[in-house]
């Protein structure tokens, strides 16, 4: 008998709309998926051996923290395309020339010099995922503000997308699990 594994990765009760869900859901489709806040989130409740594994995009900044901690494991290492990424508005007649304010992933910072925008004078303001770079964006009262996130959660917004920056990422994934035990999620 195959016991059905928890995966926790980055994400919220909105399914499959960070690039980590919708990941997760694509490699292990029987799998139980768990979203978190932060990454950190996810990693502590593997220690607390809540999940058998958790899911992290190489590119994510502080994955050291995971690689170098004595509780943890990489189990597993695989490549998957991420959905496309875009830039996005609220509204559909945006002048870029003015934009004074962008959301977006720290994982998602060298996208900025592919927008046609001055970044001299830009609010560069860090989200922990693409679902908040998009609720941020809808929240500003700003209508100078953009976005850059990834297709899904663009289109489940209801938002505007100006650019597609990226149509196909392929990003290297890694599986953690803890130290004493393996990620069984056959």
């Amino acid at each position: 008998m195959t016991r059905k594994c928890k995966v926790g990765t980055l994400g919220d009760s909105s399914g499959s709309l960070t690039c980590s869900m919708y990941i997760a859901r694509r490699w292990n489709v029987n799998s139980e998926i768990i979203p978190y806040h932060s990454f950190e989130a996810a990693a502590d409740a593997l220690k607390r051996k809540e999940l058998s594994c958790i899911l992290v995009p190489a590119a994510y900044s502080n994955i050291s923290e995971f690689i170098m901690d004595n509780k943890l494991i990489a189990t597993e290492v695989f490549l998957e395309s991420l959905p496309p990424l875009v830039c996005v508005s609220k509204n559909t007649n945006i002048n870029l020339h003015k934009t004074d304010k962008i959301y977006l992933h720290q994982a998602t910072n060298s996208l900025l010099r592919e927008i046609n925008i001055q970044v001299d004078n830009l609010d560069v303001v860090y989200v922990n995922s693409n679902i908040e770079a998009c609720k941020e964006l809808i929240q500003d009262e700003d209508a100078n503000c953009i976005s850059i996130t990834n297709k899904l959660c663009a289109e489940h917004f209801g938002l505007n997308i100006i650019a597609i920056l990226r149509n196909s990422v392929i990003m290297p994934w890694v599986c953690f699990a803890n130290k004493s035990g393996r990620c069984f999620c056959e």
